[in-house]
Protein backbone atom coordinates (compact mmCIF):
# COMPACT_ATOMS: atom_id res chain seq x y z
CA UNK A 1 0.00 0.00 0.00
CA UNK A 2 1.63 3.36 -0.56
CA UNK A 3 1.67 6.01 2.17
CA UNK A 4 -0.57 8.86 1.22
CA UNK A 5 -0.18 11.26 4.51
CA UNK A 6 -4.17 11.35 4.69
CA UNK A 7 -6.97 9.02 4.89
CA UNK A 8 -10.98 9.26 3.91
CA UNK A 9 -12.80 9.16 7.07
CA UNK A 10 -16.03 9.43 6.17
CA UNK A 11 -19.14 10.65 3.57
CA UNK A 12 -19.28 14.72 4.15
CA UNK A 13 -21.69 15.20 1.65
CA UNK A 14 -24.15 14.38 -1.25
CA UNK A 15 -24.83 18.01 -3.06
CA UNK A 16 -27.74 18.04 -5.51
CA UNK A 17 -29.43 20.61 -7.97
CA UNK A 18 -32.72 21.06 -8.01
CA UNK A 19 -35.77 22.64 -10.32
CA UNK A 20 -38.15 21.88 -7.62
CA UNK A 21 -36.37 23.34 -4.27
CA UNK A 22 -39.65 24.19 -1.91
CA UNK A 23 -40.78 20.44 -2.92
CA UNK A 24 -37.06 18.80 -2.06
CA UNK A 25 -36.55 20.31 1.61
CA UNK A 26 -40.21 19.43 2.10
CA UNK A 27 -39.81 15.54 0.79
CA UNK A 28 -36.04 15.38 3.04
CA UNK A 29 -37.98 17.50 6.47
CA UNK A 30 -41.18 16.57 6.58
CA UNK A 31 -41.05 12.67 4.83
CA UNK A 32 -37.95 11.79 5.77
CA UNK A 33 -37.39 13.46 8.79
CA UNK A 34 -33.97 14.83 8.08
CA UNK A 35 -32.89 18.17 10.53
CA UNK A 36 -31.87 21.13 9.29
CA UNK A 37 -28.21 22.74 9.93
CA UNK A 38 -28.48 25.48 11.85
CA UNK A 39 -28.50 28.96 9.05
CA UNK A 40 -28.11 31.31 7.62
CA UNK A 41 -27.41 29.58 4.41
CA UNK A 42 -25.96 30.63 0.57
CA UNK A 43 -29.13 32.25 -1.25
CA UNK A 44 -30.52 29.61 -2.79
CA UNK A 45 -29.22 26.49 -0.97
CA UNK A 46 -30.42 24.24 2.42
CA UNK A 47 -28.45 21.84 4.35
CA UNK A 48 -29.65 18.85 5.80
CA UNK A 49 -27.67 17.20 8.49
CA UNK A 50 -27.21 12.97 7.64
CA UNK A 51 -26.38 12.34 12.44
CA UNK A 52 -23.08 13.08 13.72
CA UNK A 53 -21.74 15.78 15.89
CA UNK A 54 -20.71 19.48 15.09
CA UNK A 55 -18.38 19.38 12.54
CA UNK A 56 -18.44 15.55 11.44
CA UNK A 57 -21.87 15.20 10.45
CA UNK A 58 -22.75 14.02 6.84
CA UNK A 59 -24.36 16.47 4.84
CA UNK A 60 -27.37 16.26 2.39
CA UNK A 61 -27.18 19.74 0.48
CA UNK A 62 -29.69 21.34 -2.06
CA UNK A 63 -28.67 23.92 -4.59
CA UNK A 64 -31.60 25.60 -6.43
CA UNK A 65 -30.55 25.04 -9.77
CA UNK A 66 -31.86 28.05 -11.23
CA UNK A 67 -28.96 30.28 -9.23
CA UNK A 68 -26.76 27.71 -9.50
CA UNK A 69 -26.82 26.46 -12.76
CA UNK A 70 -23.52 24.42 -13.02
CA UNK A 71 -21.09 23.45 -10.88
CA UNK A 72 -19.72 27.07 -10.05
CA UNK A 73 -16.02 26.02 -8.69
CA UNK A 74 -13.64 27.95 -10.75
CA UNK A 75 -11.80 25.23 -13.24
CA UNK A 76 -14.40 22.48 -12.61
CA UNK A 77 -16.36 20.98 -15.11
CA UNK A 78 -19.73 20.54 -14.69
CA UNK A 79 -22.31 17.35 -15.94
CA UNK A 80 -25.30 18.27 -17.20
CA UNK A 81 -26.69 14.83 -17.16
CA UNK A 82 -26.75 14.74 -13.80
CA UNK A 83 -28.53 16.38 -10.82
CA UNK A 84 -24.88 15.37 -8.68
CA UNK A 85 -23.24 18.77 -8.12
CA UNK A 86 -20.89 17.33 -6.08
CA UNK A 87 -19.62 14.50 -3.57
CA UNK A 88 -17.63 15.76 -0.42
CA UNK A 89 -15.70 13.14 1.59
CA UNK A 90 -14.22 13.95 5.07
CA UNK A 91 -10.63 13.88 6.10
CA UNK A 92 -8.89 15.37 9.01
CA UNK A 93 -7.68 18.85 8.71
CA UNK A 94 -3.83 18.47 9.40
CA UNK A 95 -3.73 15.84 6.75
CA UNK A 96 -5.32 18.07 3.73
CA UNK A 97 -1.65 19.40 2.86
CA UNK A 98 -0.14 15.51 2.75
CA UNK A 99 -3.33 15.33 -0.11
CA UNK A 100 -2.53 18.72 -1.95
CA UNK A 101 1.21 17.18 -1.88
CA UNK A 102 -0.62 13.75 -3.18
CA UNK A 103 -2.74 14.93 -6.05
CA UNK A 104 0.53 17.77 -6.91
CA UNK A 105 2.97 14.67 -7.24
CA UNK A 106 0.45 12.62 -9.48
CA UNK A 107 -0.52 15.90 -11.84
CA UNK A 108 -3.87 16.27 -10.78
CA UNK A 109 -5.74 19.41 -11.07
CA UNK A 110 -6.95 20.85 -8.08
CA UNK A 111 -8.36 23.96 -5.91
CA UNK A 112 -8.94 24.83 -2.32
CA UNK A 113 -12.06 26.66 -1.15
CA UNK A 114 -12.97 27.65 2.53
CA UNK A 115 -16.81 27.79 4.28
CA UNK A 116 -16.38 30.44 6.66
CA UNK A 117 -20.16 30.19 7.47
CA UNK A 118 -19.87 26.73 8.39
CA UNK A 119 -16.12 25.64 9.30
CA UNK A 120 -14.63 24.03 6.12
CA UNK A 121 -11.85 23.74 3.55
CA UNK A 122 -12.73 21.57 0.87
CA UNK A 123 -9.58 20.30 -1.49
CA UNK A 124 -11.59 19.94 -4.95
CA UNK A 125 -10.71 17.52 -8.17
CA UNK A 126 -12.39 15.71 -10.65
CA UNK A 127 -12.79 11.68 -10.86
CA UNK A 128 -12.33 9.86 -14.35
CA UNK A 129 -15.98 10.62 -15.34
CA UNK A 130 -15.69 14.15 -14.36
CA UNK A 131 -17.54 14.33 -11.49
CA UNK A 132 -15.96 16.87 -8.59
CA UNK A 133 -14.65 15.30 -5.89
CA UNK A 134 -14.06 16.98 -2.75
CA UNK A 135 -11.87 16.19 0.26
CA UNK A 136 -13.41 18.53 2.97
CA UNK A 137 -12.02 19.04 7.08
CA UNK A 138 -13.73 20.88 9.38
CA UNK A 139 -11.85 23.50 11.16
CA UNK A 140 -13.83 25.48 14.00
CA UNK A 141 -11.79 28.36 13.91
CA UNK A 142 -13.18 29.19 10.30
CA UNK A 143 -16.68 29.35 11.75
CA UNK A 144 -18.16 32.94 10.89
CA UNK A 145 -21.98 33.10 9.98
CA UNK A 146 -22.59 35.08 6.91
CA UNK A 147 -25.93 37.28 6.12
CA UNK A 148 -27.72 35.38 3.60
CA UNK A 149 -31.24 35.17 2.06
CA UNK A 150 -32.19 31.34 3.91
CA UNK A 151 -35.24 29.52 2.33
Amino acid sequence: MVHRGFQVCSLGEIALRTHRMLDMVGFYRDILGLPSLPGPYPAGTHFFSLGGEAGSSGILALYDARLHPREFRAGVVERRTSSLHHLALRIPLEEQEALVSWYEANELEYHIETFDWIGSRGVFTQDPDGNTVELVAYDEVRVKPIEAAQL
